[in-house]
């Protein structure tokens, strides 16, 4: 993925116009890989981190103030007009807008069929991001009490508090 912003392109244009000998910079060898300055001198004439200004170069940070363009711009020694574009440059790549929604999910008629056909196996279709989608339908009834609750609605069992007025318990108490 080497695709630059047009605020990297701009900075890159302006950093290869400079040479070391431009902004006082001693010269460390007759050979140099790119021409003009290189981010490390250009980030050290700015002040920012070399992290910092690489990171906008290449189109990865999205949130550089405006104190840290106006001290590139310094750096570069940029007109009024080219300093101004800078800004907005960096305010058109600040401002980019996310990646759209993704679209709506829904079970197909096909899915929905097989869940039919299952019966009373409990099913569920989850999309991506955990929503149910749909689920097999005869589940949804109540199931069918069974003894337990029967039990416990009769009197003087012990899962049932004992009205006031009536005696104790109907089982005896167990030995200590």
């Amino acid at each position: 993925m080497n695709r630059r912003s047009p605020l990297g392109e701009f900075l890159m244009a302006r950093r290869a116009q400079l040479s070391p000998d431009d902004v006082g910079l001693p010269r460390y060898g007759y050979r140099r890989r790119v021409p003009g300055l290189r981010r490390e001198e250009l980030a050290m004439l700015a002040e920012v981190s070399a992290g910092c200004y690489t990171r906008l170069e290449q189109g990865q940070s999205l949130n550089a103030s405006a104190e840290v363009l106006d001290a590139i711009a310094t750096a570069l020694h940029l007109t009024t007009a080219e300093r101004e574009h800078l800004h907005v440059l960096s305010t058109t790549t600040s401002h980019r807008t996310g990646p759209a929604a993704p679209p709506e999910e829904h079970a197909s008629a096909d899915l929905r069929t097989l869940l039919a056909a299952m019966g009373d196996v409990p099913a569920l279709v989850v999309g991506r991001r955990n929503d149910v989608l749909a689920w097999e339908r005869s589940r949804t009834r109540p199931a069918r009490r069974t003894r337990g609750p029967r039990l416990a609605r009769r009197p003087g069992h012990p899962a049932q508090p004992v009205p006031a007025g009536l005696p104790g318990r109907a089982h005896p108490r167990p030995p200590p």
